[in-house]
């Protein structure tokens, strides 16, 4: 459930809130306020259970003020959190009843834009610490006919400016919304997107840290050939705000890397932009993103697995860029590996598993990002360096990731759970008996389309192909040399992209095919080394987890992402 798309349901919402006000309860009756509940500090464990994390800047209900000044996320601060007064646990029923407005109206209560507050400051945050200062919040109704009437006085009480009118604790919040809801038990975990099938594989220590099988580009001695995952950001089952420690599972192609290592890798929205899988891969070409993955690691519990974050589409009046379809997933014991290497000096090599051509890209530095994205995730632009590495010259197709089903009767995340997504147009949306064999659906079929990438598959399904395959996901940095080349491009042919060199639809939804094509289908669009496929058709998953400010002090040389 993506909030940029629709809001939440009320059964999909009460979970959230229930373990929320469990978490928030147990903290204040020990004093504790949190300061600080956001989406962002919203977690999911493998099992469905709901998690509230970073206590970094919570203080004890004893303390008289915040005395390091102004702390929090303005979008959600208290009143008297900006004054930079007393908190008490009303302060963190208040950001609770930010959160219930958006999940439940889909947007925030406050944007900074209202009219009202054009002399209120020059930042957004500025004008939206004033709303929360000095507007009524709207109703949630007129931005989401939908919710049901009993729901707004719910809400609008956890979010009077008076802390001593909000509910007295979050059990009253939570007995409020219950009784809103015609319920008397809410769960306490959500159902899952897709079936959990393994655990994220151990990516072993420096410098290896993020390669599956603890593969490093600096120290593997031979070569393991590694599937790449094709483009694919279609949302996932949970709200796109939850940090999920969920296997990711997004609609994407395979596409393979070979480093030096292993790797396989994810396409993303810009050469310099950033994207990280997150649901089910989507069969049609989507708005167009140009080719630019950042899928990034984030530090998880044990036994935990982290999402990767899917990067929202560039707004219709950007330039178009390709967007893709198609996703992997994991759950098989890894294979022995070939243990193969590529004749020394060549710079195409043929995998012996799967008949992947792999294509060499050399050691050196690239220009990675970008200052002019429409998202800040993907800038600065800056000087990476990479060891040597080999990707996959095209998606993996139908017939490869055929061929391995057939050897090990592995069986994707989509099939298990019996739906997936597919995306007909802007936004993607789930579809009963979509997976790798029905693209679109249970009356579909690849039966002709055996060199389209292969979609449908999460990222755990491309671990498991890449396991297969002796090979790996590649790391964000690695996929974005491999697609722009080393001089800072946009597209892998250069600055412009039009239909003779990618299969992608703009932001008014207008198509080049309006469906899947064959991966070798755009030789003019190759990269400077000559892969294929690196923007529109489908998305690439990468190795790697997402983090908004990653670029802000990632390592110069060999960067894995997020720890």
């Amino acid at each position: 459930f993506d909030l940029a798309q629709r809001a939440l349901s009320i059964p999909e919402s009460l979970p959230y809130l229930r373990a929320l006000c469990a978490s928030l309860g147990y903290a204040h009756s020990q004093g504790v306020v949190h300061c600080d509940v956001k989406p962002g500090n919203v977690m999911v464990d493998l099992s469905g259970l709901i998690y509230l994390t970073d206590f970094g800047i919570s203080r004890h209900m004893e303390s008289t003020t915040m005395t390091l000044g102004l702390t929090g996320t303005p979008a959600y601060m208290a009143p008297e959190q900006i004054r930079g007064e007393k908190v008490t646990s009303a302060t963190d029923i208040y950001a609770l009843g930010v959160m219930l407005f958006e999940i439940l109206a889909g947007q925030r209560p406050f944007q900074g834009n209202e009219p009202e507050l054009e002399s209120s400051g020059t930042t957004p945050s500025e004008r939206i610490r004033a709303a929360h200062l000095r507007l009524p919040p709207p109703d949630p109704r007129d931005i989401n006919p939908r919710l049901p009437p009993a729901f707004v006085p719910v809400i609008l009480k956890a979010l009077e400016k008076d802390p001593a009118r909000r509910y007295a604790s979050t059990h009253a919040l939570l007995a409020a919304a219950a009784g809103a809801a015609g319920v008397s038990e809410i769960p306490d975990r959500i159902a899952l997107p897709f079936p959990v099938v393994g655990a994220r594989p151990d990516l072993g220590g420096p410098p290896g840290t993020g390669f599956p099988g603890g593969a490093s580009p600096a120290s593997a001695a031979v070569p393991s050939a590694v599937p790449r995952v094709a483009h694919s950001l279609s949302r996932g089952g949970l709200p796109r705000w939850a940090r999920t420690c969920l296997p990711a599972a997004v609609f994407i192609s395979l596409a393979g890397v070979l480093v030096l290592a292993v790797v396989i890798s994810l396409v993303r929205q810009n050469l310099a932009g950033a994207m990280a899988p997150q649901s089910l891969a989507e069969e049609t070409a989507t708005t167009a993103p140009s080719p630019s993955a950042q899928a990034i690691t984030q530090p998880v519990p044990t036994m935990m697995v982290p999402l990767p974050t899917h990067v929202p589409s560039p707004p219709a009046a950007a330039s178009p860029t390709p967007q893709p379809a198609g996703t992997p997933e994991h759950g098989l014991t890894p294979t022995s590996a070939a243990q193969e290497a590529p004749p020394s000096g060549a710079d195409r090599w043929t995998a012996p598993v799967d008949g992947m051509a792999l294509v060499r890209i050399p050691a050196g530095p690239f220009l990675m990002g970008s200052d002019d994205s429409p998202w800040d995730f993907e800038s600065p632009m800056h000087t990476v360096t990479l060891d040597e590495f080999w990707i996959d010259q095209v998606p993996v197709t139908n017939a490869m990731f055929e061929k391995f089903v057939a050897a090990t009767d592995y069986r994707t995340q989509a099939e298990l759970a019996g739906w997936g997504h597919t995306s007909p147009g802007q936004g993607e949306f789930r579809t009963d008996g979509a997976d790798w064999r029905h693209p679109t659906g249970p009356d579909s079929s690849i039966a002709g389309q055996e060199n389209h990438p292969v979609v449908q598959v999460s990222w755990n399904d491309a671990l498991a192909y890449c396991e297969w395959a002796d090979r790996r996901l590649p790391t964000e940095a690695e996929w974005e040399k491999a697609a722009r080349g080393d001089d800072g491009r946009l597209y892998p042919w250069g600055s412009l992209i039009d239909c003779t060199r990618a299969n992608y639809s703009d932001g008014n939804n207008s198509f080049c095919t309006g469906g899947l094509v064959a991966v070798d289908d755009y030789p003019a669009g190759a990269s400077p080394y000559g892969v294929l496929d690196m923007s529109g058709n489908s998305f690439d998953w990468v190795a790697d987890w997402y983090q908004a400010d990653y670029y802000e002090d990632s390592p110069e040389k060999n960067p894995t992402g997020p720890a």
